[in-house]
């Protein structure tokens, strides 16, 4: 679903983009990483990320992002050590966006091949994430005839 442009009434400002996943996106951007009041705080603001101050005004955050594609798609960094800047961040998917996580564990099978998530694991064999869990684990002895093992 493409968004088009709302014609702007004065009240929002100029950019015409307010109640819009893009202007929502921006938002909570700038409260996860400003906030120390969001829930989200904790993983983002009390950690040093930070937004670049471009971006504070949110015409020019679209300028240098765009609008987002679609419902399904998410603001991620590139590079989770840097922050909200021009050359970091992108429009993907959940299931993209969660294969860029910190909390990912690399995982290699036991012909030396690694991978670096559970999720890229299973993908590569026609499995699931449980199933490569499980025998780096030790739950199972392997998953879709491999030995697999943690990095």
């Amino acid at each position: 679903m493409k968004y088009v442009r709302k014609p702007s009434n004065g009240k929002y400002g100029r950019h015409g983009y307010h109640r819009t996943p893009t202007y929502s996106s921006w938002v909570n951007m700038r409260t996860r990483c400003e906030n120390p009041n969001s829930t989200q705080w904790k993983w983002y603001g009390a950690k040093g990320v930070t937004v670049c101050d471009r971006w504070k005004t949110f015409a020019l955050f679209l300028e240098d992002v765009g609008p987002r594609p679609s419902t399904k798609h998410t603001l991620d960094r590139i590079d989770g050590l840097k922050g909200y800047e021009p050359g970091n961040v992108r429009w993907v998917e959940h299931q993209q966006q969660c294969r860029n996580r910190s909390s990912n564990r690399a995982v290699v099978r036991e012909d030396g091949v690694a991978f670096n998530s559970l999720s890229e694991a299973a993908e590569s064999v026609g499995g699931n994430i449980g199933g490569v869990w499980d025998a780096c684990n030790g739950h199972s002895k392997q998953h879709r005839g491999y030995k697999w093992s943690y990095a």
